[in-house]
C-alpha cells in the first residue's frame, strides 16, 4: 500500500493572491448575479443610525411650576401682609445657566382644557390671576425653556422706594412666599425667614461673639472632617440662611434705619458657604446672592436695604 505524501503548505505569495481573488469575486458577485431578493440586482441604500431625528416644535421637557403652589404663595402673601402693608407681589424668572436666552421667554397657564398666555414684563416679572377653574383643573405654568434652566422667585416691592433699594419687611415676606410657592421646599424652611437674635447681635457687636469663638471654630473644624456619607442633607442642616437674588451682580449691601447703618460682611454675599444651603440655586447666580439679618428685634420692617452694584459707574 502506497503512503500519501504530506501536503505542502502554499507559499505566502499564493495565499495573498488567493485572498485578493476571493475579495474581488465577492464584490463582483452582486453586480453580476443581482442582489438576492432585489429585482434587477439593484442594492438599496444602507440605513444609518446617525440620521438626525425629524424636526419637532419642542424636543425637551419644559420648565414649569404648579399653579396650585403659586396660589399657595399668594395666600401666604395675603396672610402676612403686615410685613409689607403697601407691597405688591409679582413673580420673577431668572436664568440658571449662561446659555439660556431670556429675550424670547414665553409663559402660559395650561390645563387639560385651556391654555392662556401670561405676559412677562421686560424685567422678567409676571403676575398670576386667581382662577378657580385653573385651580380645579390642576393647571400649571409652562415656559418655553428646558426643565431646570430657570429659577422661579417671588418679588415683593413697596412702590416709591429710591432706586437701588429694597424694604426689609418686603424681603422677609418674599422669603415666606418663596418657601410656600415652591413644592420642593418643606415648610420647615420657614425658620430661615425669621432669623435669630444671635446672628443679628454678632453682626452689630462682633466682640460679644468672640468669647464663644474657640468653641465655634472647633465645631466648624470637626464638622469639616465628617465623612461624606455622614453629611446631613440641606434640609437637616441648621446653619443656613435664606439667599436672596439681587437685580444685578452686587458689590456691597447696606442696611439703614434711623441713624444706624450696617454694611454686610462679605461672608453674607455671594452664597457664602452654600454647600448645605437649600436656597443655593445655581453657580451662575452666585454674584447676585446675598443674605440678610431677618430677626425682627434688631432691624424693623421699614429698614432700607441699599445695593452697590458691580456695574455702577
Amino acid at each position: 500500500m502506497r503512503q500519501s505524501k504530506p501536503s505542502r503548505p502554499l507559499p505566502a505569495s499564493k495565499w495573498a493572491a488567493l485572498t485578493v481573488a476571493l475579495a474581488l469575486a465577492s464584490l463582483a458577485a452582486p453586480h453580476a448575479c443581482g442582489a438576492p431578493g432585489v429585482p434587477g440586482g439593484k442594492r438599496q441604500p444602507a440605513q444609518t443610525a446617525l440620521r438626525p431625528p425629524a424636526a419637532t416644535e419642542q424636543t425637551y421637557l419644559p420648565d414649569e411650576r404648579s399653579f396650585r403652589a403659586i396660589v399657595k404663595g399668594m395666600n401666604t402673601f395675603a396672610q402676612n401682609h403686615e410685613l409689607s402693608p403697601q407691597g405688591v407681589l409679582r413673580f420673577r424668572l431668572h436664568a440658571r445657566q449662561p446659555n439660556i436666552a431670556m429675550a424670547d421667554i414665553a409663559l402660559s397657564l395650561t390645563s387639560n382644557t385651556t391654555q392662556a398666555p401670561l405676559r412677562v414684563a421686560p424685567d422678567l416679572t409676571f403676575s398670576v390671576p386667581r382662577e378657580q377653574a385653573a385651580l380645579d383643573g390642576d393647571a400649571i405654568l409652562v415656559t418655553n425653556k428646558p426643565a431646570g434652566s430657570l429659577a422661579w422667585r417671588p418679588e415683593v416691592r413697596t412702590p416709591g422706594l429710591p432706586g437701588g433699594s429694597r424694604r426689609l419687611g418686603d424681603l422677609r415676606l418674599e422669603c415666606l412666599v418663596d418657601i410656600d410657592s415652591d413644592p420642593s421646599r418643606p415648610s420647615e424652611l420657614r425658620r430661615a425667614c425669621l432669623g435669630s437674635g444671635a446672628e443679628a447681635t454678632c453682626l452689630e457687636e462682633p466682640g460679644q461673639c468672640l468669647a464663644h469663638a474657640p468653641a465655634a471654630l472647633g465645631g466648624f473644624l470637626l464638622s469639616s472632617v465628617v465623612p461624606l456619607n455622614e453629611v446631613k442633607t440641606a434640609y437637616e442642616h441648621e446653619g443656613f440662611r435664606y439667599l436672596f437674588i439681587a437685580d444685578r451682580p452686587i458689590f456691597s449691601v447696606t442696611l439703614h434705619h434711623g441713624g444706624k447703618q450696617l454694611v454686610l460682611p462679605t461672608t453674607w454675599l455671594y452664597g457664602g458657604l452654600a454647600m448645605h444651603n437649600p436656597f443655593h440655586d445655581a453657580p451662575y447666580l452666585k454674584d447676585r446672592f446675598y443674605e440678610l439679618p431677618l430677626e425682627r428685634s434688631k432691624w424693623p420692617d421699614d429698614t432700607l436695604v441699599t445695593f452697590e452694584y458691580m456695574d455702577d459707574a
